[in-house]
């Protein structure tokens, strides 16, 4: 397949990408930043490059934080002192030119549960606003859906800024991606939403409201049936419990 005999648009506003989606209903493919590879495309194929659209911009307005969907993975995190843990979960997510190119959208097409960013992103109760015409629904309803292929794109995460945040991992090595890993994020109503990883299949959660003792044990369930090359589910059960309790204390809950 060459290149050439691939149709390709670069709009300018979306008044001219809803005219090219009304032109080739049915035929386009959207390129969102990172990863433009013409090899698995058809010769019928329409690609529509979104990167002169302004989606590579984070927005802040009091609490409220929007995140365009062709934003570089490595512009995440930056400036407030409360994301330092979610940074450095960031650093272990693949190289700095990934980490450097590679955009939100087409991030979160792929990661799965060993993803330490993916982890801590699910921590943060993000809603994501799919187009054409799907609108916000919550980030775990976009990894479950059938939204994250080439004729849908995001056009921003949305999220509220939480009063604090940790993350903890166990790995191979220090930069290596994890075994178990922990977020834990406490809202600015005091509620806090636990999310782990470290098994492929693996996106369990907990939410604990303001008025509930935290139970440290009860993320042990999470990790049920998650045997695999790389560790048994008891041993995983065990360190996410001493992980839950590290993020606790770092937060001053426990």
């Amino acid at each position: 397949m060459n290149e050439s005999e691939l149709l390709y648009f670069r709009p300018k506003t979306m008044i001219e990408l809803e005219k090219l989606m009304k032109n080739y209903e049915g035929r386009y493919l959207f390129l969102t930043g990172g990863d433009y590879n013409t090899k698995g495309y058809q010769v019928e194929d329409v690609l529509i490059d979104l990167q002169d659209l302004s989606l590579d911009l984070i927005e802040e307005q009091d609490q409220l934080v929007e995140i365009g969907g062709l934003v570089p993975l490595d512009k995440l995190f930056k400036d407030d002192s409360i994301w330092a843990d979610f940074r450095e979960a960031l650093s272990i997510e693949g190289g700095w030119n990934i980490r450097n190119g590679l955009s939100v959208d087409n991030f979160l097409r792929v990661a799965n549960g060993r993803s330490p960013l993916l982890i801590c992103l699910r921590a943060l109760d993000i809603e994501v606003l799919v187009q054409p015409e799907i609108g916000l629904i919550t980030l775990d309803d976009y990894l479950a859906s059938e939204y994250n292929v080439r004729d849908y794109f995001i056009e921003r995460i949305r999220l509220t800024k939480p009063k604090s945040v940790a993350y903890e991992q166990v790995a191979r090595t220090p930069k290596d991606l994890p075994i178990v890993c922990v977020a834990v994020v406490q809202d600015l109503d005091g509620s806090v939403i636990v999310t782990v990883g470290g098994h492929e299949d693996l996106l369990g959660g907990l939410v604990i409201t303001g008025d509930e003792p935290i139970d440290p044990k009860k993320i042990r369930e999470l990790f049920d049936d998650t045997d695999d090359e790389w560790a048994s589910g008891a041993y995983r059960q065990d360190v996410a419990e001493i992980l839950f309790i590290r993020c606790l204390e770092k937060l001053g809950l426990r």
